[in-house]
Parts: structure tokens; sequence; C-alpha cells
């Protein structure tokens, strides 16, 4: 009962909810996701699961910035694209850290035929344990078995983000465009 007067309340309110989940960055963001070919709101939604909309954001295992990018990971995204690798202190501008993590969510996109739930995994626990796992036949993929990821870190970010993403599709529709 209480349930169902709290979704009257999520429904009836949105504004709440839209002060509770800003957009920070959206025009950045925004941006970014039109130039790589990638929904906005999943963009908004690894954004806001990584750093909180953070810029200086720095985790504990090195993952730096908006969308929370290993050096490693940004370095390599670089020699993709025919440049140099930044500066780790280069990935907490928030332009270069949405840059090199869009293409890379892109790549990641493609790399799993534009399945966002393998990609989203790969891009949280790694290309290599998502390949091993779909091998192995633990984890294909699927929306309906994602509680088969082995790792719990990666099965709540999945989750998350997925979330967020309809939350803010639903949120903000095309109010956020402009």
């Amino acid at each position: 009962m209480v349930g169902l007067a709290i979704l009257g309340v999520v429904a009836s309110r949105p504004a709440v909810w839209r002060a509770l989940f800003p957009l920070p960055h959206w025009r950045l963001v925004q941006g970014a996701a039109a130039q790589r070919g990638l929904d906005p709101w999943l963009v908004a939604a690894l954004v806001e699961t990584e750093s909180r909309g953070d810029p200086a954001a720095v985790s504990a295992k090195g993952a730096v910035g908006l969308m929370q990018l290993m050096p490693s990971t940004a370095a390599w995204v670089a020699h993709q694209q025919g440049r140099p690798g930044p500066p780790a202190a280069r990935l907490l501008d928030p332009r270069e850290n949405v840059s090199l993590g869009t293409w890379y969510l892109a790549y990641l996109l493609r790399r799993y035929g534009g399945n966002s739930y393998l990609a989203l995994a790969a891009y949280n626990a790694g290309e290599h344990n998502v390949d091993a796992w779909r091998a192995a036949g633990i984890w294909r993929g699927d929306v309906r078995n994602l509680g088969r990821i082995p790792f719990p870190e990666t099965r709540r970010f999945v989750r998350r983000v997925q979330a967020l993403r309809h939350l803010y599709r639903w949120l903000y529709g095309q109010r956020a465009a402009r």
C-alpha cells in the first residue's frame, strides 16, 4: 500500500525527481552522444553512475573524471584516434573525459552488436571478463539473466545505469533537448 502511494507521488511530481536527478553537463553529454551516435540518456546515466557528475572524481582504482576512465583506457582510445594519450590530469577536463569516454562506449556498443547490457558490463569489468563469461556460457548479455553476471559490482552497475537511463528519459524527454 505504501509503495503504491510513493509511486503516485513520483508520477504526480516529476519536478521533485528532476531536483533529485539533475542533468549536470547536459549540453556536453548531449553533444558528445550525438557525435558518436549514442543515446544521450545512456551517457547521462553512465556519468551519474560513475561520478555523480563530479568532473574531479577519482576512484580508488585510479579511474578519473566524469566517465571514470582508467588512464590506460584513455591512452588506448587516444591511440585509436591517432593521437597521443592524454596525461591523467587532462582526464579531469570534462570535455576531454566525455569525448574519450563516449568514443569508448560507442566502440563497446559496436563490438557487442548494439547490446547495451554487454557494453556496460565491459565498460565496468573489462572486455576480457565479458568475453570469458560469454565463452563459458555464464552470461551472454541477456537482460533476463543479469543476476548471472559474476561480479556483484558489475551487476549493480549495469542495473543502475539502465534504470537511470529510463528514469532520465521519463523525467526529461524532449525537455532537455533545448
